[in-house]
């Protein structure tokens, strides 16, 4: 995105969703599990130093936005982009209707170039985040490491107990 953006003379912008459109869509949202808060994806972004990172709030008014109307009314008039990077299996709008070739024709209409990224493999398998939440889950952390490009962590609240703790080294 940044090497595009570069030589375009443009800014790079990365969107994301907060909260996770899963926990929106699905009526089990509790089952949902994320791989990172939304303020450890911007901790990374600002690492790969994106330009600008837009968290959009999903809600089911944009949930019922339908792929069109999400490009027409927020992208390109927000943002006026020069150049989109999709990955190959991104889907949006309303009942995921905006799917690669969706955006392969919006964007040959509305002249604005487009890069489709395939799926990135190691060892015949697909690095994505279905299969990294399952790798956590069944404990293959380094694994699950390895194919974040880095060091999965978990955060909480830690609660005052009955003060076991104060007594191990």
């Amino acid at each position: 995105v940044q090497t595009i953006a570069r030589s375009m003379g443009a800014i790079s912008i990365v969107i994301t969703f907060d909260p996770h459109p899963r926990h929106v869509i699905n009526k089990d949202h509790d089952n949902i599990k994320l791989i990172m808060s939304i303020e450890k994806k911007i901790e990374i972004f600002r690492d790969h130093n994106i330009d600008k990172l837009i968290v959009l709030d999903f809600n089911k008014s944009l949930m019922k936005i339908s792929a069109e109307q999400f490009l027409d009314k927020i992208i390109v008039q927000y943002l006026n982009p020069k150049y989109i990077v999709a990955g190959s299996n991104h889907s949006f709008g309303y009942n995921r209707s905006g799917d690669s070739e969706f955006l392969i024709e919006y964007c040959k209409k509305n002249n604005i170039g487009l890069e489709i990224v395939n799926p990135i493999t190691d060892s015949n398998s697909t690095i994505s985040s279905t299969n990294i939440r399952k790798l956590i889950t069944s404990g293959y952390i380094r694994r699950a490491n390895y194919e974040l490009g880095s060091i999965f962590g978990f955060s909480a609240k830690v609660v005052r107990g009955s003060g076991r703790g104060k007594g191990l080294k």
